[in-house]
């Protein structure tokens, strides 16, 4: 397959309770620190050529409704929103041809979180 490997850093933090709604919070002092998740990802050709499509086929299989998708330069915002209800809201920037940071908001009618991701090309052909 013709394609760029991703590999990213995404630190998830715990859930935020919002609206005073109960939260069950597994964490605990020290531990609350964000969990750091290294993958890899391969993004074909077409993809990295058109990632609202990519976006959209990827959320809506998902079960996500996409309700926004812009580009400006190189920040896209993105806005998705699954059948139980959770929202994703979505920022990502395109620093260089090998760094990209992205935000995401998760926001259900309970809890909340963001999280931030860290990513660069390592590799061409996957």
């Amino acid at each position: 397959m013709s394609g760029l490997i991703f590999h990213g850093i995404d630190n998830r933090p715990r859930f935020q309770p919002i609206n005073d709604s109960p939260v069950i919070v597994i964490d605990a002092g020290a531990s609350q620190m964000p969990e750091e998740i290294i993958k890899q990802q391969c993004i074909t050709e077409e993809d990295a050529k058109n990632p609202e499509a990519a976006f959209r086929r990827d959320f809506t299989a998902a079960g996500f409704t996409v309700a926004e998708f812009k580009q400006d330069g190189n920040t896209m915002n993105a806005t998705a929103t699954h059948v139980s209800e959770v929202q994703n809201i979505i920022t990502s920037t395109k620093h260089s041809e090998v760094h990209t940071s992205s935000t995401t908001n998760v926001i259900s009618s309970s809890a909340s979180s963001t999280s931030t991701q860290e990513s660069r090309w390592i590799a061409e052909d996957c």
